[in-house]
């Protein structure tokens, strides 16, 4: 079991094809033994890879303790203004929004740019 401070999520983030939609999702949820909440799915306007590699340098990554369940690397642990950013990320790589709901909205907005800076 993952532990959460006050104020932090686990969240997972990830690419997948229009053709899977939240499939990867629900499988992963199913393996973890968890039902999942979708908070952002977008259809990318460029690389979908660049805004993963963007995403996983964001948060805490799990310990080794959870290497056995399925998509382990692909979960954060982040607060609200980690999640901001994230949520900033794919809001900027959206061609159009799938899926949106934001519970981090209060926190400032990041801009990409501002995001490329914080990020390396």
């Amino acid at each position: 079991m993952v532990r959460l401070e006050d104020g932090e999520y686990l969240l997972k983030y990830g690419v997948t094809s229009e053709r899977l939609e939240d499939r990867r999702i629900k499988d992963i949820a199913w393996a973890w033994k968890a039902t999942p909440l979708v908070l952002a799915m977008v259809k990318t306007s460029q690389s979908a890879i660049w805004v993963e590699k963007s995403a996983a340098k964001i948060g805490r990554v799990l310990t080794s303790d959870c290497s056995h369940l399925d998509g382990y690397t692909e979960f954060r642990i982040v607060n609200e203004n980690e999640l901001a950013h994230l949520m900033a990320i794919a809001d900027e790589a959206a061609e159009h929004k799938i899926v949106w709901n934001n519970p981090a909205e209060h926190i400032k907005e990041y801009h990409l740019e501002q995001l490329k800076l914080d990020l390396q």
